[in-house]
């Protein structure tokens, strides 16, 4: 820490301004604003004539009930997901489109904080002085990088916040061997949107068959529950055109970091990146293959070296959300469809990292590492939109898995102690 007497008025003047009452107030009274304008958004959404991303949800839903495959629907959204998932929403699709925008803008919301205080928990697990930490600035930390991905999340209906939820819940689930509760979430992650599975890699690295058998049986009865009511064939043929149209046609055969006209970057792949610095690789399957691969066995390798280091804590299991954190953030470098609003997917790496950056650090100065790490992510997220020739997002993703596995890698100062003595 620094002897400057300025450096150290000026912190200890940060340090009491983010420990008041009046300060938490400020914060907690900007985030009930701020949820009140984004659902009034949401039901504006909702009400336009094209309406928004989550109308395809529901149209599909509905298309299927009365037996109309969902990727030949003339609609503004096209439905770009499993036939799964819109199986999923038909007991909703009745009610207006409306109240389900509300309910699922309440859901999000609820999923959110549900989130935060079991990410908040790991991080105690690993940290027991961060329960001193006040919450508000925390708050904000998250919020600065993060408020572009989960303002289009809550305002479009998506389902990144769902998945994570889902992630979190399967390996907390898993960890207590609940194996059947915990293949049921897995289950559902990956009808919904495929890149979950992914998070198989996770099960296999700890070892547990139980719940990928549960898993499998889920996902089995929840795909074949339609073909009775509806028939095999109209079922696989959903399978098909699904597939085709948006595997094949939106998926594999769209290029690397494409800009669409308003300047967003729709891609994020690590194949891209490689083939933005290489681009004799652009159109190599064997290169998309590759990347792919290295994505997953990095992931796998990162969650390998994090629970030997936890064996010194006493507790092999303590970093696992960490690890399901960078499985999540990983999926954004393998999908070849990511968009903005994935980036929702990296809100568990981000927040512990900043749990880990700043959380129990109010009596002195964060880490370098981590800060330095806090302010590129943040840096790339933000400045991403303007400069799109730059592949910041991917940059972004792979900085936000290092900022999570470097949060899991350090040792408590309890376990510090533990360790050299």
């Amino acid at each position: 820490m620094s002897n400057d007497p300025m450096t150290t008025r000026w912190s200890d003047a940060v340090r009491r301004i983010a420990q008041s009452r009046r300060f938490a107030q400020l914060v907690w009274l900007a985030v009930t604003i701020a949820a009140l304008a984004l659902a009034f958004r949401t039901l504006r959404q909702a009400m336009r004539p094209q309406g928004f991303d989550q109308t395809a949800y529901l149209e599909a839903a509905r298309a299927l009930q009365h037996g109309v495959g969902p990727y030949t629907l003339d609609m503004a959204f096209p439905y770009l997901y499993p036939p799964s998932f819109a199986w999923l929403l038909i007991p909703i699709a009745w009610l207006p489109d409306t109240v389900i925008a509300l309910l699922w803008f309440g859901g999000q919301c609820a999923l959110l904080w549900w989130t935060a205080k079991r990410l908040a928990a790991a991080a105690r697990a690993l940290n027991p002085a961060l329960a001193a930490a006040p919450v508000a600035p925390l708050v904000l930390l998250v919020a600065v990088p993060m408020f572009r991905a989960l303002h289009a999340n809550l305002v479009n209906g998506q389902v990144n916040l769902i998945l994570v939820a889902l992630g979190i819940a399967f390996v907390q689930d898993a960890r207590r061997h609940r194996h059947a509760r915990a293949g049921l979430w897995l289950a559902l992650g990956i009808l919904t949107k495929l890149t979950p599975a992914i998070l198989v890699l996770d099960a296999l690295v700890r070892r547990d068959l139980r719940t990928l058998l549960w898993g499998a049986a889920f996902v089995a009865l929840l795909v074949g529950l339609p073909m009775l009511t509806h028939g095999s064939e109209f079922v696989l043929q959903c399978w098909r055109d699904f597939q085709q149209h948006v595997v094949v046609e939106r998926g594999a055969a769209s290029g690397p970091f494409h800009a669409d006209p308003r300047g967003d970057r729709i891609y994020f792949t690590l194949w891209g990146l490689v083939a933005t610095i290489a681009p004799a690789t652009e159109h190599s399957q064997l290169a998309r293959v590759l990347c792919a691969g290295a994505v997953a066995a990095g992931a796998a390798l990162l969650q390998v070296l994090l629970r030997r280091r936890a064996r010194g804590d006493g507790d092999p299991s303590a970093r696992d959300l960490h690890a399901v954190a960078i499985y999540l953030a990983a999926i954004l470098l393998v999908s070849p469809m990511a968009q903005k609003h994935h980036l929702g997917l990296l809100l568990p790496a981000i927040t512990l990292g900043v749990l880990r950056t700043f959380g129990a650090r109010w009596s002195g100065p964060p880490a370098r590492t981590g800060l330095a790490l806090f302010g590129a992510i943040t840096l790339f997220l933000w400045i991403s939109k303007a400069l799109t020739s730059w592949p910041l997002y991917a940059l972004a993703i792979l900085l936000s898995i290092g900022y999570v596995a470097w949060a899991g890698w350090r040792r408590s100062p309890a376990a510090e102690i533990l360790h050299t003595s």
